[in-house]
């Protein structure tokens, strides 16, 4: 299973952000995963204080954006940002003379690699539940291939793949057409990340497919949505103090381990029971990373090291 990236947060997410987030918000139109208000969180944040930033461990579903252009690349200044719609963000602004190059859409395109055989499923995200669901995927395979299979990343499970018309069955539409089908039992039980390529063979030789990822997600509930709320105010309180402030980075780690173990044993007086997994508490020497998980298993990280101190 792969790691889920890091998205980092000024002082934990805004509680409004958490809120909208939550299924029992009268307001909100539909549930969906925490990761999208967390995502719109960290690009609101225009500064970072507080010497250290509190991030989250969740799933990345970013998409790729690219800057059309004939040219291969694209050097991006304060005086042409707005023609490839960055505006004044980042480090793009009429006062600096920072440049950022980007690539266009012809030069991405050459560095993409070629596959021989095209997968896609029906449905990338999923919502955890109880049991599973069936997910149809696809691959359009070269003329004359044979022994196509669906192969998970992870257990290296094999699925033949038909081109059978049986859409009951097989889930393909029509015989003969290159495209084989199948159906595949995702479960939704535990949130997770479940990465597939499709192989065949084609003149004596065995062609892969790109990967395709489907994700089971998670909601919070009301409780959990008012515990990491809780979680998020006394760390930010804690960052935000000007006694912090002026610990050294070894003081810094030792006080909000301190601060952490204190959530975990007691949690606080509005909320009087355990907010933290004690024993998911854990630094990293080399950069001074603190990484612990909310009582409902998320993750979050507390980062202090160098790089975050010079941006504070």
């Amino acid at each position: 299973m792969k790691q889920m990236r890091i998205l980092k947060t000024l002082n934990g997410i805004s509680d409004d952000l958490i809120e909208e987030a939550s299924p029992d918000n009268p307001k909100k139109k539909a549930v969906k995963p925490i990761w999208k208000p967390c995502l719109a969180a960290a690009c609101a944040i225009a500064a970072l204080t507080a010497g250290g930033v509190l991030g989250y461990k969740n799933f990345d579903r970013s998409e790729e954006a690219f800057i059309k252009s004939d040219e291969a690349s694209v050097t991006v200044t304060a005086e042409n940002a707005k023609e490839y719609g960055l505006g004044g963000g980042g480090n793009i602004a009429t006062d600096q003379k920072e440049k950022t190059t980007v690539m266009t859409t012809e030069a991405t395109r050459q560095q993409k690699p070629v596959y021989d055989i095209s997968l896609s499923c029906a449905e990338n995200e999923i919502k955890a539940a109880e049991g599973k669901k069936p997910v149809r995927f696809t691959a359009e395979v070269p003329a004359g291939a044979s022994g196509v299979f669906l192969i998970g990343s992870e257990d290296g499970s094999r699925t033949e793949m038909l081109d059978d018309a049986d859409n009951a069955v097989s889930g393909d539409d029509m015989q003969g057409d290159g495209v084989f089908s199948c159906m595949l039992d995702i479960d939704l039980s535990v949130p997770a990340e479940y990465t597939f390529c499709a192989e065949c063979t084609s003149g004596g030789s065995t062609l892969r497919s790109n990967e395709v990822t489907v994700t089971v997600y998670k909601t919070f509930d009301k409780s959990e949505v008012s515990d990491i709320k809780e979680v998020n105010r006394a760390v930010s309180e804690l960052m935000k103090s000007e006694g912090f402030k002026a610990l050294s980075r070894e003081e810094k780690v030792s006080r909000a381990c301190e601060l952490l173990n204190e959530l975990a044993d007691n949690g606080t007086e509005d909320a009087p029971h355990s907010l933290v997994r004690k024993d998911s508490i854990t630094v990293s020497d080399s950069n001074y990373v603190i990484t612990y998980r909310y009582s409902n298993g998320v993750i979050a990280v507390i980062d202090l090291s160098e790089k975050n101190d010079l941006i504070s």
